[in-house]
């Protein structure tokens, strides 16, 4: 069945409720396990190569996701580690 747009439903929620880690989140969260943290630079260098432009821009947008999801926190402005 499709919705208003013509997108399929995407279904039901996981049995955890929440979506699955994308291979950007899944490459951050591997790296905060070793490291401790991770700031704004690094994860532009550890995720952002493939964006063609306005690379911290989307690298932040994901780190902000990540915050909200309750995945990481937020030390200071540009620096984050698991929670």
């Amino acid at each position: 069945m499709s919705d208003l747009f013509g997108m399929p439903d995407p279904g039901p929620l996981p049995k955890n409720g929440r979506f699955p880690l994308s291979p950007k989140q899944r490459a951050v969260i591997e790296h905060l396990r070793k490291a401790g943290q991770i700031t704004l630079t690094e994860a532009v260098c550890l995720i952002g190569r493939d964006i063609y432009a306005n690379q911290k821009f989307h690298v932040g947008n994901v780190l902000s996701n990540m915050v909200k999801r309750g995945l990481l926190m937020r030390v200071k402005p540009g620096v984050f580690k698991l929670p």
